[in-house]
């Protein structure tokens, strides 16, 4: 899924490719995420 999203985020010109939160951000690099979501990652479960 995250190198779909990145192929069409280049096809269509996008600077940014906003994939992937603290449980598989690795994997969204990996594939060319420039933003991910890491909130919980940090400062742990909400709650």
């Amino acid at each position: 899924a995250f190198r779909l999203l990145r192929r069409l985020a280049d096809d269509l010109g996008l600077p940014d490719c906003s994939m992937g939160m603290s449980g598989d951000f690795e994997v969204a690099v990996e594939e060319g995420a420039t933003i991910v979501r890491i909130g919980s990652r940090l400062f742990g479960p909400r709650g």
